[in-house]
């Protein structure tokens, strides 16, 4: 995966290169590191997800998922918010703590780390989330996801994504207000129905074997 950082530091990228070339197989979560490290994976991966463990409702809530800093675009989650609230009759649930918590608004329901997540994706309307996990759970809970990025690397985590055209992703909150705005409920369905479909298919035990075929257990 990816450290976060940007500019990625040049040791990263030695580290990376020397492990490699120790290694004799490697797993890469995401087409994104191929780019940007220079590596060339074996197998990539966005992770896995357990079948649905709570009943799926819809609501107005715009959940945000994960932590509360400038890199997972929490601020941006608070804009788009902001514009889009009394169009949307959003009400906002945040799951997740960190130094950006001061820019949530007054009327937030703000949650904490949650043990799981899944039981507040379940009942939201909307998931805003940046990371490969939550979106993973978001999309087996048939749920649209909205992400954002604040530099090239991010950028490409969202866009080389297999699902990203079934995404609302983009820089600014002004951006991603636009193309939810343009969304018709036949879009939304369609993306959250190929999401979900994706999501299924992205088991544990296709995780385990992809593990057990670079050991040569396969």
């Amino acid at each position: 995966g990816w450290e976060g950082t940007y500019p990625i530091p040049l040791k990263n990228k030695i580290v990376r290169k020397i492990s490699e070339k120790m290694a004799d197989g490697n797993i890469c979560v995401g087409d994104f590191i191929s780019k940007w490290y220079g590596t060339k994976p074996d197998i990539v991966t966005y992770g896995a997800v357990n079948s649905p463990k709570y009943k799926a409702s819809n609501s107005n809530t715009l959940l945000y998922t994960g932590r509360l800093e400038k890199d997972t675009g929490f601020g941006t989650a608070v804009e788009l918010y902001r514009q889009l609230k009394n169009k949307m009759q959003w009400r906002l649930q945040v799951a997740g703590d960190g130094p950006d918590k001061k820019l949530a608004p007054r009327e937030a329901n703000m949650l904490g780390f949650v043990p799981e997540p899944e039981k507040y994706i379940a009942k939201a309307g909307w998931v805003y989330t940046t990371g490969y996990l939550g979106i993973i759970e978001a999309f087996a809970y048939r749920k649209l996801v909205i992400a954002s990025y604040d530099n090239p690397v991010k950028k490409d985590y969202l866009y080389m994504h297999p699902m990203s055209r079934n995404m609302v992703i983009g820089e600014t909150s002004t951006e991603i207000a636009d193309k939810l705005s343009a969304l018709s409920p036949a879009d939304t369905r369609r993306m959250t129905h190929e999401c979900r479909e994706w999501a299924k298919r992205q088991t544990w035990e296709k995780l385990a074997r992809q593990h057990e075929q670079l050991w040569g257990l396969g």
